[in-house]
């Protein structure tokens, strides 16, 4: 049965699947509003959705704060948020859909212009080989939403198409091949005698972390990066999992009291080590090193969108989580130590 389409009951369903999922059933939800003339009624159209979810999308709808509920408006930005697309690089056709998504979601936004929002975006889009594609692109390809378009479409060119590779702006200046990753273990640092890493065994509340050099987890980074970018785990030292990052504890992430724990995140199928105690959205391009390094490392900082984390943890330690503000547990600062 389709998830998008009214049931034999009249009813719409959503299961939360996926992007296009999401973008299908919030169109149907706008089409059945119009339909009964309630296009402008905010709860209403909320209450609606709220009976038409099930499987994954009820759950995690359980999980949201109430005036997200009650609010069609909030509930739907929270659904794009939760439900971005995904690349993965396969061929010419998925390149020319993930362009017009992209510039479809950007529109329904007001967005068009805003080349940060539309970048911020993108970012966490890439999986699989094009993960590992666009983390060796130019940083001003990257950053360049008109450039990175161009490079997408030139990279996975449909078959028989126009061939945009003889066309494609050349970023100015002109630089020279990107640099290859570096690896390194992830010191947290809770005093100037502390010897402790993040380590490569996942826990009820993000990877644990490990006095035992042998325990700590090795990830891959590009020293070129002056802006958030996803730290790559390499040598399948977490099974199944490929990319260092974060799950929010639930769906509200703005307040005070939202904390997030470090997770392994598969960058193919978006599924992460963390699902126990977190329910919240995945964060990828989020680790920000400093380009000068100190006796100990690079300085490592997560951020979310333009709010820097603070990294905190607790006496033993065993592991670490993030927050808007100081509250709970002690804070650490976290460094790269290259290998």
């Amino acid at each position: 049965m389709a998830s998008n389409e009214e049931t034999e009951s009249g009813v719409l369903q959503f299961q939360g699947k996926d992007a296009q999922e999401c973008e299908e059933f919030i169109s149907a939800v706008k089409k059945h509003a119009y339909d009964h003339g309630k296009q402008r009624d905010d709860e209403w159209i909320a209450d609606l959705v709220a009976t038409c979810l099930t499987h994954n999308a009820l759950r995690w709808w359980s999980g949201l704060d109430k005036g997200t509920r009650g609010s069609w408006e909030r509930l739907r930005e929270a659904m794009f948020s939760r439900y971005q697309p995904r690349f993965y690089g396969k061929n010419g056709e998925e390149a020319e859909e993930f362009v017009y998504t992209v510039r479809q979601r950007a529109r329904d936004a007001g967005k068009q212009k805003d080349n940060d929002w539309i970048i911020t975006l993108v970012s966490d889009c890439f999986v699989g080989d094009a993960l590992r594609w666009h983390v060796s692109l130019d940083r001003s390809i990257r950053g360049d939403w008109e450039l990175l378009q161009w490079a997408i479409l030139a990279q996975y060119p449909r078959e028989g198409g126009f061939d945009l590779s003889l066309k494609m702006p050349t970023p100015a200046p002109a630089t020279s091949a990107p640099p290859k990753l570096r690896r390194a273990r992830v010191h947290v640092r809770k005093s100037s005698t502390s010897q402790v890493f993040l380590s490569k065994i996942p826990g009820q509340y993000g990877l644990k972390l490990t006095s035992s050099v042998a325990e700590a987890l090795v990830v891959e980074y590009d020293p070129s990066i002056n802006d958030p970018q996803t730290l790559l785990i390499p040598d399948s030292q977490i099974p199944n999992f490929d990319t260092l990052g974060a799950r929010w504890k639930s769906d509200d992430t703005t307040s005070g009291e939202s904390y997030a724990f470090t997770s392994a995140i598969n960058s193919k199928t978006g599924s992460a080590s963390l699902v126990s105690e977190c329910t919240g959205p995945q964060m990828k391009n989020i680790w920000v090193i400093s380009s000068t390094a100190t006796a100990v490392g690079y300085h490592l900082q997560v951020a979310d969108g333009t709010v820097t984390l603070i990294t905190r943890t607790n006496n033993n330690p065993d592991w670490i989580w993030f927050k808007r503000i100081p509250a709970d547990g002690i804070t650490v600062d976290l460094f790269l130590d290259p290998i």
